[in-house]
Parts: structure tokens; sequence; C-alpha cells
């Protein structure tokens, strides 16, 4: 919606002719899909902390969300992160193809909000390995 209100919107001048989108997007990708899911509970109470208005380090991630929120931070949650791509690297694939195409976007930002460094960097090799994919 607000990336079509900019291109219908947009003026064209010195500095840009057309309209350039620029998106970002949060991604937790591991070998597979449960693995990523549990990965992703660490963005998850990070969220669920911005909701309840306190900030403090990232954690490690945890079996049950469900004992850390509750059913209305969990909403609020699963709104703010509806866009955010979790899964193995083909769902990972699928999703950032299916996302690039609704967005028309021509960069991605891509955060990578996960607890283990060797975790993290596996995911950004398995997302830098889809982009090179599509």
């Amino acid at each position: 919606m607000a990336l079509q209100a900019y291109r219908n919107e947009f003026q064209p001048s010195s500095v840009l002719k057309s309209p350039y989108v620029m998106v970002g997007v949060n991604i937790a990708a591991a070998e597979t899909d449960a693995e990523a899911q549990w990965l992703a509970t660490t963005r998850m109470m990070t969220f669920t902390d911005l909701v309840r208005g306190k900030l403090g380090p990232t954690r490690p991630p945890i079996d049950d969300m469900d004992a850390y929120w509750s059913p209305t931070e969990k909403l609020h949650v699963q709104r703010m992160l509806a866009r955010s791509i979790v899964g193995s690297k083909s769902a990972v694939k699928a999703e950032l193809k299916e996302f690039l195409v609704e967005t028309g976007a021509g960069e991605v930002i891509i955060a990578f909000d996960i607890y283990d460094h060797k975790a993290r960097l596996r995911s950004q090799e398995l997302a830098a390995q889809c982009m090179t994919e599509l």
C-alpha cells in the first residue's frame, strides 16, 4: 500500500528520475524450518519487549514462546513481524522471491536478529545463496 502510494505520487527530480524502492526484511534461515523457527524466537522476544516498553540485551532462543508472551503481546508481535522470512533455504528462497516480486524493490536490507554468532553467520550465508539464486 505504501509502496504503491510512493510510486503513484513520485515526482522526478535531478536526483532521481524514477521511483526507487529499498525494502527491509528480517530473515532467520537455518538447515531446517524447525531450527529457523527456534532461532527466530530471539527476535520475537525482542519485539515482545518493545511492546512492553522495555529494552534489553538480545537473548538466546527459547523452546516455548507462549511461556514468554501473553496472547495480546503475541498478536502485536505477529503483526509487527508478519513480513519476516523464517525457514530452511528452500522456504526462504521461495518467500524472498515472492517478497521481491510483490514489492518490486531495487534493493533489500536484511536484518538477522539471531543470538548465536555461528547461527547468524550461517543464516547470512543461506540468505546470500538465496539472493544469488533468484
